[in-house]
């Protein structure tokens, strides 16, 4: 409902209705006639008694509030407009009757009409001497206007709403470039008061001319008139704020026109923080946050813009020998700061000659561009080997390192990054591979070598899937003293489908390096115990079955669940534990001394018997061999060499028969080849022995002829 106003009559139809002194006073015909013309016009009125009853009501009154004519003279406005509209109403009646003007805006239901927005207007009805008689009603249909303002201002107040709750800056400006419009988010943008930048040009406040960027010269170009190419579209440009600082904004610039005229409306959004945090993930995308140096995604940036230039370079790739074992022992801080001390001390060195980057975990590149001679090369390396021997921490300890460094160059023209990034690392794997300490070239080979190697554990653990290409052979082991089989090695072959027979040589070592070799273990263990098994069944009362050596790789002895396996696969074959012997050799076992002998025990105590073998080429400690809880020593076959030959050779041997002796050990000489050396081992002393000279390794169906023999 509207509100009750006292106000100057705003239509002449809205006046107090006055007969003047003298005025012509129409006869009844006249009247009648004027109540048709009434009746006829558009204008809806109607005339109250000071009785508040309807004298007189148009045609278009009557139909508007839905009464016919002669049902509406008579009645009072309450019997008419009904209680609650009466009530409404009567406060104009009041105002009328009392000699004042007085409108009503409102909505009402009308019969017929349904909901209108209408504006009433009460006036008095004066005669000509001043004495009021009653007042008269207009009524005025103000449904389409009122509608039509009230989307108008809802408009204003949404724009106004938009505008000022923005986050973003919003700038109304002239084809002048004079801005006309400067909401809040603007006034904290850019430190401007909206009163103080009002009518001024976008140069002078935010987009200095000085800045020449291409999209503030696009900005020009549409407040000028000419193109639209920066128009509904999201550009970066830098901005200025009062205080003279520079920031980037992001800017849309939209055209509207308004009464005619040409406007543009620039939405602002300050992107400082945006640009910060681009600007962070950048330096952690390509620096490497622990020494601050270039990392390997930045290396790879600067190889790109050398092979770009066509020039010819020389990476090196300087890995840290043992440095896990460094962390391991004083620390990640100690071993870190270590690192970053001899990345310092490079970057030193090399200044203006090679670029540093950390391309991973202990591994620096060092850049050489353009490539240098041989001569220079061997200067820059022997550098970096003093540099190494002189590194220290943080702290200020005395770290001396050794690093293997991998050597690879490029000649003039095209070629890959990543290749060249690839093959100074396969080189320093190569040179790993030699123990370390050392400097190697890359070589075309050490790449196949590579490869195969990667191709060995794929076809591998293949194989163990298939369970084909797989299997066991058989070398037995004799009784020196009596010549009588004791037992067998088991041994693993690999038939690979393409290439033939691989060498265990060849596919032991990268099974050991994957962990695969604990799959492998596991299969070579559950076939030597069913073999074991079949065997068994050869021999008749009273009759010893022949043991079965296997071996136990340093991976699979550090396997928490080793002992629960063997104890699960001696089960499940129904063989006696006292029939399986595994082999360790001493470095498995000293890698991790405590764990090694622990777990050794756990599978003497099951009753497994334990071989340790290679004896002599690893710690050969004689304060470790007794605590060892081991059965038998396997002297390596390098001990046999010129036997005959070298006295020293032959005390050795000796010392070591006489020492297991002593401690309670068999031993059993492997690579026997030739008679004279399984004599010289009888006299020695020796227990058992395997060779060439009894037998190679075999296939299980032979291997079962020879238990049959033994057992005849």
């Amino acid at each position: 409902m509207g509100a009750l106003v006292d106000k100057e009559p705003f239509l002449d139809a809205q006046r107090p209705l006055r007969r003047e002194a003298g005025a012509w006073s129409p006869q009844s015909g006249e009247l009648e006639q004027l109540r048709r013309l009434l009746d006829s016009a558009e204008v809806r009125v109607a005339l109250y008694g000071a009785d508040r009853r309807f004298r007189y009501a148009n045609r278009s009154y009557c139909e508007f509030v839905g009464v016919p004519q002669g049902e509406l003279i008579g009645r009072t406005a309450r019997e008419v407009l009904g209680d609650a509209l009466y009530r409404d109403l009567k406060p104009l009646a009041d105002t009328a009757l009392a000699g004042s003007t007085a409108q009503l805006e409102q909505w009402v239901d009308y019969p017929g009409k349904g909901r209108r927005y209408v504006r009433r207007v009460y006036t008095p009805n004066l005669h000509a001497d001043g004495r009021q008689d009653g007042y008269a009603v207009f009524i005025h249909d103000i449904t389409e206007h009122h509608l039509a303002e009230a989307e108008r201002h809802a408009s204003e107040a949404l724009k106004a709403a938009v505008v000022n709750g923005a986050l973003d800056g919003v700038i109304a400006i002239d084809t002048d470039g004079r801005i006309l419009e400067f909401n809040p988010a603007a006034e904290r943008i850019f430190g401007h008061a909206r009163a103080d930048v009002l009518g001024r040009k976008t140069c002078e406040v935010i987009f200095p001319a000085d800045t020449g960027t291409a999209e503030v010269e696009a900005i020009a170009r549409c407040l000028e008139g000419g193109g639209a190419d920066l128009l509904g579209h999201r550009v970066e440009v830098e901005a200025q704020r009062a205080d003279g600082w520079r920031i980037p904004v992001e800017l849309t610039v939209t055209e509207t026109t308004v009464s005619g005229r040409r406007l543009f409306t620039a939405s602002v959004r300050d992107i400082s923080d945006r640009k910060r945090l681009e600007r962070e993930l950048i330096d952690l995308a390509y620096r490497d946050q622990e020494t601050g140096l270039a990392n390997r995604q930045s290396l790879l940036g600067i190889l790109a813009e050398a092979r770009a230039g066509g020039r010819a370079v020389t990476l090196l790739s300087i890995d840290i020998d043992r440095f896990d074992n460094l962390r391991n022992s004083f620390g990640h801080d100690f071993a870190s700061d270590a690192l970053a001390g001899l990345a310092a001390r490079l970057m030193g060195a090399f200044a203006g000659a090679a670029r540093l980057a950390r391309i991973a975990d202990h591994t620096l590149g060092l850049l050489f561009d353009p490539a240098p001679d041989e001569a220079v090369l061997s200067v820059h390396l022997a550098r970096i080997g003093a540099l190494l021997r002189r590194t220290r921490a943080g702290d200020g300890g005395n770290v001396p390192l050794s690093a293997s460094i991998g050597i690879a160059s490029t000649e003039p023209g095209d070629w890959a990054t990543e290749d060249l990034l690839r093959d100074a690392e396969i080189a320093v794997a190569h040179a790993r591979s030699l123990g370390g300490g050392r400097a190697v070239r890359f070589e075309a080979g050490m790449r196949e070598q590579l490869v195969w190697t990667t191709r060995i554990e794929h076809d591998l653990c293949a194989a163990l899937m298939r369970g084909d290409g797989l299997s066991l052979v058989y070398q037995p082991i004799v009784d020196l003293e009596r010549g009588a089989l004791q037992g067998f090695e088991a041994l693993l072959r690999w038939t690979h489908p393409e290439r033939g027979p691989v060498s265990p040589v060849e596919f032991i070592p990268v099974a050991e390096s994957t962990g695969l070799v604990v799959t492998l273990g596991r299969w070579v263990l559950e076939r030597a115990c069913r073999q074991l098994a079949e065997w068994r069944t050869l021999c008749g009362p009273g009759q010893p079955a022949p043991f079965m050596s296997v071996n136990l790789s340093p991976v699979q002895l550090a396997e928490p669940g080793l002992v629960d396996d063997v104890r699960r696969m001696l089960d499940e074959a129904g063989v006696p534990a006292r029939l399986l012997k595994l082999e360790v050799t001493e470095g498995a076992v000293m890698a991790h001394a405590e764990q090694g002998i622990a777990t050794l025990k756990a599978l003497r105590d099951l009753g497994v018997h334990i071989a340790i073998d290679d004896f002599g080429t690893g710690y050969s400690s004689l304060s470790y061999l007794t605590r060892l809880p081991a059965d038998s020593l396997k002297v390596d076959r390098s001990f046999l060499q010129d036997l005959h030959h070298s006295a020293e050779g032959e005390a050795i041997l000796r010392a070591i028969i006489t020492v297991a002796h002593t401690c309670g050990f068999d031993v059993v000489a492997e690579g026997v080849e030739t008679a004279p050396v399984a004599d010289h081992l009888r006299t020695l002393s020796c227990d058992y022995a395997q060779g060439y000279f009894f037998a190679r390794p075999m296939p299980a169906e032979d291997a079962g002829a020879w238990v049959r023999r033994a057992l005849a």
